[in-house]
Parts: C-alpha cells; structure tokens; sequence
C-alpha cells in the first residue's frame, strides 16, 4: 500500500533509498496454474507474535513483508507494497532469502535477487477503478487497498486455502517482532489500534462468509477467534 499510514514526510526520506529498476520477466501467478495447500499459515512481523511462532508447526507458511526475518521456516514470501524496496532492512532481507517469492510486480523489479523459473508476480487494480466494499475486483488481480496481510489472505484463499491460522498481525503498536520500530505508524486513534484494521475485517469477513476458517495464534485487534 504505497505510502499509506507513513510518517508525515516520511515518504520523501525513503526516495532516495529505492533501487533502480531492473528487467524482470515476471511471471503471473494466475498464469501457471499455482495451488496451495487447504491449511496454511499467514505469519506477519507484529511484536505479539512473539512466543506463538512455535505454534506455526508444518503448516504451509506464507510470510508477509518483515514477517519473512522470523526465524521459522517460510514457504513463500509474499509482498504486496513495492515501496517496502525503500526500508532500511530491505537490502539485507533481499539477498539473504532464498525461498520462493511472490511479489507485486514493481518490486519485482527492484530486487537484486529473482529467480525466473521460480518466483512469481502479481498485479493490483488501480485504485481509481476501486469500488466500495471489499469484493473480487477482478479475477487476476488484488485491491490495493486490503492491506498486506489482506492480500496475502485473498491469494490464500483464491489459490485453494480453506483453513487459516494468523500469527503477528496485531493491528496494533509500532514494533516488529524483534522489538525494532518500524518505520510506518498506523497508530493515529485513540485507542492505539491502526485505522486498517476496518479494511482488513472486510477482507476477512468475506471469505468467512465463503466458509473459510480464519483465526488467530496470536494477540490481535481482530475480531477474530484467538489461541
């Protein structure tokens, strides 16, 4: 989500860490026929998944942004905010994994480390074609407006998951699971809870009310069962 939720003047002390662009392929998710398993794992970098990662157990993993330094085994590393190119850990999360990715494809572009026969791309909807409520807005691609963990739940469950467990997505705080701040704040209400967290409930509750089981292993602001 570019720049949404970022630190007045925040974004402009990022620019000039974005990396040049480089030619990439890219290669489609929807184009080559990707299934995942009906249980997976959607781990997140909260600061409250902190002592629940163990409960992850071999559940398919999809990290989410930061959430991929946790130190457990990650299946996918999945990126919905080519901007994420610009943060001050990116250069050395970018070349030190190795495991499969699928990426928005403008940051794509921007990593110095792609593996053409194996990491995937997506597109999102422009945000003037937008209409209200979360719904499929179109077949092949993602809103840019459900969040990241809201992206990685819709590839999810567009690609097969019936069952997901949630880790880290707090929805609240500044802090990463290794107690380093990040950088974008969501925390603007009173109550210390991201004003996102609205948007993210939409996602969910639609694919609830498609029958799919979301929860939550760890703390959240969530409406969502917990434990």
């Amino acid at each position: 989500m570019a720049f949404r939720g970022y630190r007045e003047g925040e974004k402009d002390k990022l620019r000039p860490n974005i990396p040049a662009i480089r030619e990439v392929s890219g290669r489609d998710v929807f184009q080559v026929g990707y299934v995942l398993p009906t249980k997976v794992c959607i781990l997140a970098p909260g600061f409250n998944g902190t002592g629940h990662h163990h409960k992850i157990g071999n559940r398919f993993t999809i990290s989410v942004n930061y959430g991929v330094t946790v130190p457990v085994h990650t299946d996918l590393w999945l990126v919905g905010d080519w901007w994420i190119c610009a943060k001050d850990w990116w250069p050395r999360v970018d070349v030190g994994y190795h495991g499969r990715r699928i990426f928005v494809h403008g940051l794509a572009e921007r990593c110095e480390v792609w593996d053409e026969k194996h990491d995937l791309t997506f597109k999102l909807v422009k945000r003037d074609e937008i209409t209200q409520g979360f719904h499929i807005e179109h077949p092949q691609k993602f809103r840019p407006d459900e969040t990241s963990v809201g992206i990685a739940i819709d590839f999810a469950c567009r690609f097969g998951a019936r069952d997901i467990n949630l880790i880290g997505v707090d929805m609240v705080g500044e802090m990463y699971w290794d107690s380093k701040v990040s950088m974008c704040t969501q925390c603007d209400r009173t109550d210390g809870v991201w004003p996102f967290r609205d948007l993210l409930m939409d996602v969910i509750q639609y694919y609830q009310s498609e029958g799919v089981k979301i929860r939550s292993y760890s703390p959240t602001a969530l409406d969502v069962k917990t434990g």
